[in-house]
């Protein structure tokens, strides 16, 4: 893939050449390189994802525990699964502690942090403006928060933090560090919607960014304390045994790829940690005639996912909550015009408040002026390609455009009781089959202009593939109906 026009040299050459915005926080001024590898994928709702593969891979912890999410619903079964989780986890250091035969070590509690930005209206409403946060005392975590009560897990030393900066930056990545050997990175919140989501499991360097990103924002008093990221080394690749996964695909709730057949168990992969921070909704107006002109923020994400579309070969896949970005819908018109297919799977009634609020716009709207610019496009090439009654063959025909909207075909229940994925919050981008690019950020204004997010690029064509194939097309051709088809 060293050839190819989106490589790592050409990503860095590129980012030479026109800089990444500057930010006081290191791990939010670079698209870092670094590696991963026995990567795993799964899909389900939610609540699925928690409940049979984070929360078991939690309870295995003996050190710390890193839970990062955007947002936190109190009164949702995901909350319950990940407090039980809590729960089994202080027990064994209890028992542990009990079934001490000598005095000469001591079994520390394990750290247990739990970050989050949104509860509700009115949490939000009344946040601090700091962006340090607000840690919550261990009296709320119960009151506001329906967290264990500090008497019921004596084995954890937790800190709770919020952080949300008004009126919209929302910190939304999500991601969750087992004992700084490996890192979940889910689409889905601690909440109650019965969404379709996805979640990759990931060992290897790319563990010590997030956790340097997590420190950064989060624990950043920790640094200053220690001058350094941590007090614990990071495992080597190789020494880090990850815990099995049960594929719990019987449950009709979704899929699991516990490994990819073609990728040999500590084989590095080349990987870019890709942040966006959180900016206070620059030049946005409540009315697009009156919002000035100004481009999105230039965060690596952010510029990645420009670049990843300028200089696809092939094709451009993107599953998307919702699509109200300029720059995205900018950039994919760009790509047609290249020649390049491009297919988006989204909603089109999905959060559609929040969207009018953030872009004063709708992902209805937006994939509506989509197809007609496609339509555009295609009527420029017949009139050049047949200009003088002849077909030019110098004429580059575009790419074909397709949109799909997630709408299950029956609004009835799985064999589990819960609604059968009702709508679509999976992000993932993949590119000619080759780069596969996920984590917090949608492709809609409030991720690319205000929001903090976290992405990861992976440059393996056997994950892209594997994916595509194997998991989505099954669940898409299922749940979703056309759109727009050229």
């Amino acid at each position: 893939m060293a050839n190819s026009p989106y490589s790592f040299e050409k990503w860095r050459q590129h980012v030479a050449t026109d800089p990444l915005e500057g930010h006081e926080v290191s791990s939010l001024n670079d698209s870092a390189s670094t590696d991963s590898a026995e990567p795993s994928f799964c899909t389900g709702t939610g609540l699925s994802i928690l409940s049979d593969y984070i929360c078991p891979d939690i309870e295995t912890a003996e050190r710390e525990v890193v839970f990062v999410t955007c947002f936190w619903a109190t009164m949702s079964k995901s909350r319950l699964r990940l407090c039980d989780a809590l729960r089994a986890l202080s027990e064994k250091v209890v028992k542990k502690r009990a079934d001490g035969t000598t005095h000469t070590t001591t079994t520390e509690n394990i750290k247990v942090y739990i970050c989050l930005s949104s509860v509700s209206l009115l949490q939000k409403l009344r946040h601090i403006k700091s962006a340090d946060g607000y840690v919550y005392d261990p009296t709320e975590w119960n009151e506001k928060l329906k967290l264990p009560a500090p008497d019921e897990i004596p084995g954890l030393d937790l800190t709770v933090k919020s952080i949300f900066i008004r009126p919209f930056s929302v910190m939304h990545p999500k991601f969750v560090i087992v004992d700084r050997k490996f890192v979940w990175v889910p689409s889905c919140n601690v909440s109650w919607e019965s969404w379709y989501e996805g979640a990759f499991r990931l060992k290897g360097s790319i563990v010590e960014k997030f956790h340097k990103f997590w420190a950064e924002v989060w624990n950043p008093e920790t640094l200053r304390l220690q001058g350094v990221a941590g007090d614990v080394a990071f495992p080597a690749t190789a020494d880090v045994n990850l815990p099995p996964l049960k594929d719990q695909s019987t449950k009709l709730q979704g899929r699991l790829l516990k490994s990819f057949a073609n990728i040999p168990a500590n084989r590095e992969i080349q990987t870019l940690f890709l942040p966006s921070s959180h900016h206070q909704n620059p030049a946005f107006r409540p009315c697009n005639m009156c919002r000035a002109p100004r481009s999105e923020p230039r965060t690596p994400l952010n510029a990645f996912t420009k670049f990843l579309f300028a200089n696809a070969e092939r094709d451009i896949y993107i599953t998307t909550p919702n699509i109200t970005a300029k720059p995205v819908i900018q950039g994919l018109v760009r790509a047609l015009e290249r020649g390049i297919n491009v297919t988006i799977i989204t909603n089109t009634n999905l959060m559609v408040t929040e969207q009018l609020a953030t872009s004063g716009t709708t992902t209805g709207c937006c994939i509506k002026s989509l197809s007609k610019l496609h339509k555009r496009v295609l009527g420029a090439w017949a009139a050049k390609a047949t200009d003088g009654g002849e077909e030019s063959p110098d004429v580059k025909k575009p790419g074909k455009l397709s949109i799909r909207e997630w709408r299950a075909a029956r609004k009835g229940r799985d064999i589990s009781g819960e609604t059968a994925f009702a709508k679509s919050h999976l992000k993932l981008t993949i590119v000619d089959e080759k780069v596969v690019l996920f984590g917090s950020g949608n492709m809609d204004r409030a991720s690319w202009f205000t929001s903090q997010e976290v992405g990861v690029a992976l440059y393996s064509a056997e994950v892209a593939k594997e994916i595509l194939h194997g998991v989505l097309l099954k669940d898409i051709e299922k749940y979703t109906r056309t759109v727009y088809e050229s």
